[in-house]
């Protein structure tokens, strides 16, 4: 389906990628930028999603730290992994005194397990925000927990289901299409 929806499309093929630093400047606000892996692909930490992309990685994804987006928006990135998703323990980003959240505003589908990895090392850990959503097929590892003057008024993690990645997908693969069966009688003469 996708292979024939991207003719009409303008997509922009980034190739086999294993890290991902950032995307390139786009031709047009349009361009939809398309990347396969096979193999793992590797998100290097404070990546900003600039544009509008999906990755296909035929193994795992590894997330190490933020994943932002230049226009709120806009820009979208879907990850459509084969296997499991890490998510590294990122940038610290909490003071002393208050908890923040590592940012992740993606859509990650992924065939495997999804494991949200633990920090370690500070007086106060961050939690996870996902804008976007994410889907694992055989369930989520949470290994990252909040001190506990804060698991009181803030949660671990959380995820924020932005329309944003609804449309690009739409763009991409497609929409639902209603059917209508007609039944036909054909009389012999």
């Amino acid at each position: 389906m996708f292979e024939k929806r991207s003719e009409s499309l303008p997509i922009q093929q980034l190739g086999n990628i294993s890290t991902l630093n950032s995307l390139p400047p786009s031709p047009s606000s349009n361009t939809i930028f398309v990347g396969n892996t096979v193999g793992n692909l590797t998100v290097s930490s404070n990546f900003v999603c600039s544009a509008q992309g999906v990755f296909f990685v035929s193994q795992d994804l590894n997330i190490e730290g933020r994943i932002r987006n230049s226009v709120k928006d806009k820009d979208a990135c879907i990850f459509i992994v084969g296997r499991n998703v890490n998510i590294g323990q990122g940038i610290h980003v909490s003071s002393d005194a208050v908890m923040q959240y590592d940012e992740v505003n993606a859509y990650i589908l992924g065939d495997g397990t999804v494991t949200i990895n633990k920090e370690s090392g500070f007086l106060t850990y961050d939690g996870l925000y996902i804008n976007g959503g994410i889907h694992s097929l055989t369930g989520v590892i949470m290994e990252r927990t909040l001190k506990l003057q804060d698991r009181l008024y803030y949660p671990s993690f959380v995820v924020d289901h932005h329309s944003k990645y609804g449309k690009l997908a739409r763009r991409l693969f497609g929409s639902q299409v209603n059917f209508q069966k007609i039944e036909l009688g054909l009389k012999p003469y």
